[in-house]
């Protein structure tokens, strides 16, 4: 993962969508008014964590904290720097007066 709030929403709806409920049947299963739902789904304002853990738990799932993998760009970057480095070394001694 890591998610930002739009995308835990925009799955959070997804799944809703998927398992044929409704943002009524959420607030229902959470306790929450409908319009608690519906502005989360809008994202008009930031729900609070207990509202988004509540709302997973309604859907049959949790949020978990899981460690974030280096972005692709950071690696294929990392690995270019030290081609260049290595190639760099090579050049600097094949230039080296004889």
């Amino acid at each position: 993962m890591p998610e930002t709030y739009a995308e835990i929403i925009d799955r959070l709806i997804e799944e809703r969508n998927k398992q044929g409920k409704t943002q009524r049947d959420i607030a229902e299963a959470t306790g929450f008014p409908q319009s608690v739902i519906a502005r989360s789904e809008s994202k008009k304002v930031t729900p609070k964590l207990s509202t988004l853990l509540k709302v997973a738990a309604a859907l049959g799932y949790n949020l978990a904290l899981v460690q974030a993998q280096p972005a692709l760009d950071e690696d294929v970057k990392s690995i270019a720097d030290k081609i260049l480095k290595r190639n760099h070394a090579a050049f600097e001694e094949l230039a080296k007066p004889i």
